[in-house]
């Protein structure tokens, strides 16, 4: 039986996710179920972690008493979405304990089978896996029996840096061994489960992350392939039910035209930055102002390159802008 949340951090979890996960369509609010599956999901990386939470919840429970008098789970719902936009929003202190709050329960919530089903997603699978020969060659450090292994080169890390240098050295005749943290893990190790695979696939179990005037996650794999390894599978197919609600909440140029718009723009401003750097010229600034002034041939050349990229692709936008939630993404098909 895993563990569970005190009762008191377990009423103040059932109203963090009756807040942070109101009913939206055909998706119901957050709930008791919600909170049963956010214990299992910390539980699974130890009871430490639960505790830990349980301690966040109590932070949460008090800290509207010093203002109201009252705890979190006496509030109204809007006071609970309230006080929580506020902390989203707020300090970096603030917005660390929103964000340690608010991502195990929305991950609770969403890897649920009645949530995949509500969206006509595949809930789970399987895969098989025939090993192929080479994988004779792959041995697991705690499997080694000999104290010393001869090669003529050690490659720390299999990712796509590590695999790409260990490739071309052994082009070249040389011994080559690599070394990688973690399992080597195949296709049958991949079944949709999101806290399994935080838990065997990443390093420090997915919880790495920097923190400055705001906190970036850090996936770093922990598997054969490295970061490299779980980083692909990190950029889908966008769903077609998400694709629908873009279609009818925005504008088919917005979603399509502005994006490519953006990039042409991006990628002129980088070639001509570029071009300036390798010409010695370090008053970029203020070149870019005699840009903006369009006061030499060679800016209007520049301008003209401009706009030879932008009318096509507002042409190709106004196009797509009909067809958006029909092939958005295609391409990821071919892979």
């Amino acid at each position: 039986m895993p563990d569970r949340l005190r009762a008191r951090n377990h009423r103040t979890a059932v109203a963090l996710a009756e807040s942070l996960l109101p009913a939206y369509g055909r998706l119901a609010a957050g709930d008791e179920t919600t909170v049963t599956h956010a214990e299992e999901l910390l539980a699974g990386f130890g009871s430490q972690v639960l505790r830990g939470y349980g301690a966040l919840l109590d932070v949460l429970e008090h800290a509207p008493r010093v203002s109201s008098g009252r705890g979190f789970s006496t509030l109204s719902q809007t006071e609970r979405e309230t006080l929580l936009a506020r902390w989203a929003d707020g300090a970096l202190p603030k917005r660390l304990l929103a964000l340690a709050l608010n991502v195990p329960m929305k991950v609770a919530y969403f890897d649920d089978e009645e949530v995949y089903k509500q969206k006509n997603a595949q809930w789970r699978f399987s895969n098989s896996f025939e090993q192929p020969r080479w994988m004779n060659q792959v041995t697991r450090g705690e499997d080694l029996t000999d104290d010393e292994i001869e090669c003529d080169v050690v490659v720390a890390g299999t990712g796509a840096g590590g695999a790409v240098i260990a490739k071309e050295l052994s082009d070249r005749g040389l011994a080559v061994l690599m070394v990688e943290e973690g399992e080597y893990r195949t296709r049958a190790d991949f079944i949709g489960d999101s806290a399994d695979a935080f838990r065997r696939f990443y390093q420090a179990q997915a919880q790495l992350g920097s923190i400055g005037n705001t906190v970036i996650p850090i996936p770093a794999g922990r598997m054969v392939g490295g970061s490299t390894a779980i980083n692909t599978g990190t950029c889908w197919r966008t769903p077609d039910w998400v694709l629908e609600e873009w279609a009818r909440e925005l504008p088919g140029l917005l979603v399509r035209g502005a994006l490519v718009l953006f990039l042409d723009a991006t990628m002129l401003a980088l070639l001509w930055l570029f071009g300036e750097a390798l010409a010695g010229r370090t008053d970029v600034i203020g070149r870019l102002r005699a840009v903006l002034r369009l006061r030499s041939y060679r800016l209007r050349i520049a301008v003209a390159l401009a706009l030879f990229f932008v009318v096509p692709t507002v042409g190709f936008a106004i196009w797509m802008a009909g067809r958006i939630q029909f092939d958005a993404r295609r391409s990821d098909d071919l892979s």
